[in-house]
């Protein structure tokens, strides 16, 4: 029997994680689901439940996001960010402004911020070198979006690492150099 696995995520993050499995014989097919705000997620749950068997969401957010929406026998895991994903956005920011990355600002959900705070103190950035938002699933995207441009303002950072794939196109639309943080390896 095969099953039917649902993936959520932004579209970049699916493509990724389709590369990932490409070549893994699981005894599944997987039906692609990309959305363009994660707040989409529990629609997308929701209309397409019945279609699948499980949910794989590509990251904690769209995870976090879709809680109150999951049934309690549905089975549905997510995408850790890892050390690794932020050590390959750091190189990735290194690459882009093609000089050392010593001001950032960064952006992380609540309960992952334990694996990425360990990899940032390897880093052993100051407190003044290191800008962090941290939030819960309820964030105020105006909010996060401030954080990062007050900063920016003050002619620091120089480089921002986002957990979300939607505020990077809205900081690159308006000159900002930004990195996705969050990206599983």
């Amino acid at each position: 029997m095969y099953f039917r696995i649902g993936i959520v995520g932004p579209k970049p993050s699916i493509e990724r994680t389709m590369r990932a499995l490409h070549e893994q014989n699981l005894g599944a097919s997987f039906e692609l689901y990309p959305y363009e705000h994660a707040r989409e997620t529990g629609d997308i749950i929701t209309r397409n439940r019945e279609n699948v068997h499980g949910w794989v969401f590509t990251g904690p957010i769209p995870y976090l996001t879709v809680q109150a929406v999951l049934h309690e026998k549905e089975d549905a895991i997510y995408c850790p960010p890892t050390g690794a994903s932020f050590y390959k956005a750091m190189l990735q920011a290194v690459y882009t402004l093609d000089s050392p990355v010593k001001d950032i600002s960064i952006d992380m959900t609540d309960n992952e911020s334990w694996g990425l705070m360990d990899s940032l103190e390897e880093l052993n950035f100051s407190e003044e070198q290191l800008r962090k938002y941290v939030f819960s699933i309820d964030y105020d995207v105006q909010e996060m979006i401030e954080f990062h441009v007050r900063h920016w303002q003050k002619g620091t950072p120089r480089q921002r690492l986002h957990a979300c794939m939607q505020y990077m196109k809205d900081f690159s639309r308006e000159g900002f150099q930004s990195s996705k943080s969050t990206r599983p390896s």
